[in-house]
């Protein structure tokens, strides 16, 4: 028996799992951050702008899909002139909107930014400012304010990349930060809408100059091996149709044992050169 995206939702981590946890707490104490920072005007209008959106189309019972668009790239174009110019080795333009709609429907919520990448989304950018991220975040209870944290919340990441899956944060990985960067973060996770003896498929990194944030989704190649130790941490649960307590063994099994892995040095060489193209 599996477990729908619901329950999913709620059984994704919402901090870090070890190791490497405090080398981030202590990556977010050396760097102060300001949870209220101050919106510009053009950001204040933005806001505005797709809060009157919000509310036209709650108006209406019957979705208008034309509307939408037109409603997207207006604040598409505010949002270009916010964020300025984004150019990434491996997210190739144009810059789409984040936000998947302004109607109630699937996909509504998502982070304010701008969109970069492949069409298949397994290589994603989401940029966007301090300002915008701050108000999100008040904006959502629940999630937290400031950065780093808001970045280890798995709400949020789903919320930034990928709305129809839930994401299960895993190992994090110790990048270090490069001239311009105030504040970096790197982790493996799994997005998906099922539970199961799954490794890690994403690769996470995030990166804050002070002007702009940049958040990196992408998809690993090659994948991640299966860790027969994990694998029968979760079939021992699965057995007896335990299947969340199965996944949260597994996911805290392979946390722990990726560090041990061959693979693992690449992995943190290709956090760190993903991060050292993000400023």
């Amino acid at each position: 028996m599996r477990t729908t995206l619901s329950r999913l939702l709620a059984l994704a981590a919402t901090a870090l799992l070890p190791p490497f946890a405090a080398h981030a707490q202590a990556q977010a104490q050396a760097v102060a951050t300001n949870a209220t920072v101050a919106a510009t005007p053009a950001e204040q209008h933005y806001l505005g702008t797709r809060d009157a959106f919000v509310r036209s189309f709650r108006q209406h019972k019957e979705l208008d899909d034309t509307r939408d668009r037109q409603a997207l790239e207006v604040l598409r174009a505010q949002l270009a002139a916010i964020v300025g110019q984004v150019q990434v080795t491996g997210f190739p333009p144009p810059a789409a909107i984040n936000l998947q709609t302004l109607q109630q429907d699937g996909g509504f919520g998502m982070v304010d930014g701008l969109r970069l990448g492949d069409a298949a989304g397994q290589h994603i950018l989401v940029a966007t400012t301090p300002a915008l991220l701050a108000d999100y975040a008040r904006r959502h209870p629940g999630l937290p304010t400031g950065l780093p944290a808001l970045w280890r919340n798995g709400t949020f990441v789903r919320l930034a990349f990928d709305w129809d899956a839930a994401v299960t944060l895993g190992t994090s990985l110790p990048v270090r930060r490069r001239p311009g960067q105030q504040q970096v973060l790197a982790f493996v996770g799994t997005a998906a809408q099922d539970v199961g003896p799954f490794p890690p498929n994403h690769l996470y990194v995030f990166s804050a100059n002070g002007r702009q944030v940049l958040m990196a989704s992408v998809q690993l190649q090659p994948e991640l091996p299966q860790i027969d130790a994990c694998r029968q941490s979760w079939e021992k649960f699965e057995q007896t149709r335990m299947e969340e307590q199965g996944f949260r063994a597994y996911t805290a099994c392979y946390s722990r044992e990726l560090l041990r892995q061959p693979g693992f040095a690449p992995l943190l060489a290709q956090a760190q050169a993903l991060l050292d193209r993000l400023r």
